[in-house]
């Protein structure tokens, strides 16, 4: 079996990053492979410098309005033990990799 569903994840492509991965997913991606979340954060804060932009991989949902939430920010607070983060842990995003073709074409 592949390490990778070993350690929880969904399915076993993108190394546990994937732009379309929900929190649930990135959390677990820093709990088990922490070296390549940090790679990735810094990939998302280096973009976000060249782009002079605010965009982010992660959005926030809380209180019911969006906000962007960077993979610094979301790292920050999962490891924050004073306050616990709240974040929808059945929430795996919208990853299509592995879903069937639509037979409609």
């Amino acid at each position: 079996m592949p390490q990778m569903y070993l350690e929880g994840f969904p399915h076993h492509n993108c190394g546990g990053f994937c732009c379309k991965a929900g929190q649930a997913q990135f959390a677990l991606l820093h709990a088990v492979r922490p070296a390549y979340y940090a790679y990735n954060e810094s990939k998302e804060r280096d973009l976000r410098e060249y782009l002079s932009t605010d965009s982010s991989v992660l959005i926030d949902r809380r209180g019911g309005e969006k906000k962007r939430m960077t993979m610094e920010r979301f790292r920050n607070e999962i490891e924050d033990k004073a306050t616990p983060m709240l974040f929808d842990k059945e929430e795996w995003g919208g990853c299509g990799c592995f879903t069937d073709e639509s037979e409609e074409g």
